[in-house]
């Protein structure tokens, strides 16, 4: 793969996890100001589950935030491989 497709792919990467974090302080705000029997939590617009409790809420937060963090740090890690084959090719 070549830069450009890496840096594609990073930014694809970068733009879902600033999605999932979005979603997780959400998730976060609302756990605190559920009325009724609970929520339903969609992401994309797909359904993830129809009805959760409050109680059971910041574990769904804190899933979407691990999954923000794996994201970007698999988006770091293709940059970073990227420019270490950059790099060694220029010192050869």
């Amino acid at each position: 793969m070549n830069f450009f497709y890496r840096l594609l792919f990073f930014s694809m990467l970068s733009v879902l996890a600033i999605l999932l974090i979005s979603k997780a302080t959400e998730l976060w705000l609302v756990a605190t100001n559920v009325n009724g029997n609970g929520i339903g939590i969609d992401f994309f617009g797909l359904k993830i589950n129809d009805s959760v409790q409050a109680k059971e809420i910041p574990k769904y937060a804190i899933g979407f935030f691990i999954a923000s963090f794996l994201a970007i740090g698999g988006g770091f890690f293709i940059i970073s491989r990227s420019a270490l084959k950059t790099k060694n090719k220029t010192v050869n």
